[in-house]
């Protein structure tokens, strides 16, 4: 008499055993990228948002403005060139308290700061920044009888071409009285293989693209592809090269765009009552 036969699973049971553990271990293999593996931030923005890139989860990409910060969380920085600083970022991804979407008081006076890193104030810590200052100051002058709130919308690296987008998207949201740019330092930077309205027309990638760029593990199988195609573009070529003709070479907004992105802030904020 024969041993007992082998027990034989159902197959949906089979199948299932395999999902899962397929499953599985693509969790661990995400989780433990998220703790142990920075992605590297695109290569058209290295240049201009490198170092603050370095920080885990500092920004987030954005198909209108290239980058800004992920919303709701709070920059600790500890830097031998930067020293020690802590910002909190608001609900909508800038620096400060969150903004109310309408004003406290019907006589209450908004300000909305566009531009870069100096309104953002990299290095400067809660509360140092020059708009939050002049919000204190403001506030403070016994001439002033009406309420002033000073909305910080400055990102590290933004030129005039992305101020002028976060002016348009944000203006229309929170209808500020007065607003204030403050750009150019970027917008005279040379161009990393496109120009900020070069970049601004690729086209949107696919659904599915931007779904699976969400997964840490696959940023790092992306990057370790970069490492080892050697028919792509060197960016750090194209860096060195951009930085040799920083006097004659192509900056990433040109001359006459930085113009027009001034004029047309001036032209949308007057349209809307600012």
């Amino acid at each position: 008499m024969s041993g007992a036969s082998a027990v034989r699973l159902p197959l949906w049971k089979v199948l299932a055993f395999l999902i899962l553990t397929v499953l599985g271990f693509f969790v661990c293999v995400e989780l433990a990228t998220r703790v142990f593996y920075t992605p590297s931030p695109p290569k058209e923005f290295r240049a201009f948002i490198n170092p603050e890139w370095e920080i885990r989860d500092l920004y987030q990409r954005d198909p209108v403005v290239f980058w800004k910060f992920r919303p709701s969380q709070v920059l600790r920085v500890n830097s031998d060139i930067y020293g020690r600083f802590e910002i909190p970022i608001n609900n909508q991804g800038f620096r400060g308290k969150d903004w109310p979407r309408a004003h406290p008081v019907d006589d209450y006076l908004r300000i909305l700061v566009v531009g870069d890193s100096c309104v953002f104030g990299w290095g400067a810590d809660a509360d140092e920044s020059f708009p939050e200052q002049m919000e204190k100051i403001l506030n403070s002058d016994s001439r002033l009888s009406t309420p002033v709130d000073v909305m910080n919308a400055g990102t590290p690296g933004h030129s005039s071409y992305q101020a002028l987008q976060v002016l348009k998207y944000w203006a229309k949201e929170y209808h500020p009285d007065w607003v204030i740019p403050f750009v150019g330092s970027n917008d005279a930077l040379p161009c990393v293989g496109r120009n900020d309205l070069e970049l601004a027309r690729i086209p949107p990638k696919p659904a599915w693209r931007e779904f699976i760029e969400q997964f840490r593990f696959w940023r790092l199988l992306e990057d370790v592809w970069r490492g080892f195609d050697s028919s792509g573009e060197d960016l750090q070529a194209m860096t060195q090269t951009a930085l040799e003709n920083m006097a004659s070479g192509p900056r990433r907004v040109p001359v006459d765009q930085f113009e027009k992105n001034l004029l047309e802030m001036h032209r949308f904020s007057e349209e809307i009552g600012a």
